[in-house]
């Protein structure tokens, strides 16, 4: 990668060949290059298990699973070939969640 970390997205902290980005996701990940990630590490919200706006967002467990589509999309984007994905959810939606990791499928709408 030549512009390592690029510059328009706010980093918490970066060096030669790591960085953590301060942001929405969805914003943050289009910007990265394609393929450019060995490793993503993630612990989105679980769907209704916190009484926080963020955990209550969405309206159905089906949006909820359509936005982690989108998740999967920037995740399957910027993955190398042998990169590793770990992704956390509540006991509750694990099992669904799972499913739209592993199928690849994408959803746009929520």
């Amino acid at each position: 990668m030549t512009d390592w970390p690029p510059t328009d997205i706010e980093w918490m902290w970066s060096d030669e060949a790591n960085a953590v980005a301060c942001g929405d996701c969805l914003s943050v990940m289009p910007q990265l290059p394609e393929s450019s990630v060995d490793l993503i590490l993630t612990d989105p919200p679980y769907y209704k298990v916190k009484g926080e706006a963020w955990d209550r967002q969405w309206a159905t467990p089906e949006k909820f699973l359509a936005w982690v589509g989108q998740l999967c999309a920037q995740w399957y984007r910027l993955l190398k070939p042998n990169g590793s994905l770990y992704v956390f959810a509540s006991p509750k939606m694990a099992a669904r969640v799972e499913c739209v990791v592993g199928s690849g499928s994408i959803s746009s709408s929520g």
